[in-house]
C-alpha cells in the first residue's frame, strides 16, 4: 500500500505526508511520456505491424538534470531552514523508532525528552518538511554516487 517512485533513486513517499510531486523542490521537470509500441502482427506485404500502447496512467516520470544540482542543494537547505531545531529532533526520533511511528509516538517523545506539547498542525508541517528532505538527500547522494549524470524516476501519483 502506499506510492511508490522507482528508477535511479527509489522508495516510498510517506503516507498522507508526502506529495507525489515533492522532487520539484529540489529541480525536478515532468518528462513527457514517450510512446511505447506492441507488435500486433504482419499487414499483406509481411511487414510487422504496431500499435501504440497506452501510457500508465497515475504515473509522472521526472528528470532532475545533474547541471540543476545547485537546485537541489538550494531544497536541502531550504527544508533544513525550516525545520530548525526540529530536525535534530526529528532525526533522533526515528533513529530510536526505526519500525515505525504514528502522532502519538511523537506528542510521547517530545513531553517526555523537551517537556514540549506538539500540536496536530506543528507535526504535520515538520513531518512533510522531513519527508521531503529525506527525499532531497537521496537525489543528492546519487548525483554524488553518479557524477554528471541526470537522475530520472517514475513516482506514482
Amino acid at each position: 500500500m502506499g506510492r511508490h517512485y522507482d528508477g535511479d533513486i527509489s522508495g516510498k513517499f510517506w503516507f498522507g505526508i508526502q506529495s507525489s510531486n515533492d522532487a520539484v523542490h529540489f529541480g525536478a521537470e515532468e518528462l513527457e511520456p514517450e510512446p511505447e509500441y506492441t507488435c500486433t502482427g504482419e499487414d499483406k506485404d509481411g511487414n510487422n505491424t504496431y500499435e501504440e500502447e497506452e501510457y500508465q496512467s497515475g504515473c509522472i516520470d521526472y528528470r532532475i538534470s545533474f547541471a540543476s544540482i545547485n537546485d537541489t542543494l538550494d531544497g536541502i537547505q531550504e527544508c533544513k531552514r525550516e525545520l530548525g531545531d526540529e530536525l535534530l529532533r526529528f532525526t533522533e526520533f526515528f533513529n530510536a523508532h526505526p519500525d515505525g511511528y504514528n502522532e502519538e509516538m511523537i506528542a510521547k517523545y517530545y513531553k517526555k525528552h523537551f517537556n514540549k506539547t506538539v500540536s496536530d498542525e506543528f507535526m504535520r508541517w515538520f513531518l512533510t518538511i522531513y519527508a521531503r528532505l529525506g527525499l532531497g538527500m537521496q537525489i543528492l547522494v546519487y548525483f554524488n554516487e553518479n557524477p554528471g549524470e541526470d537522475c530520472i524516476f517514475t513516482a506514482e501519483m
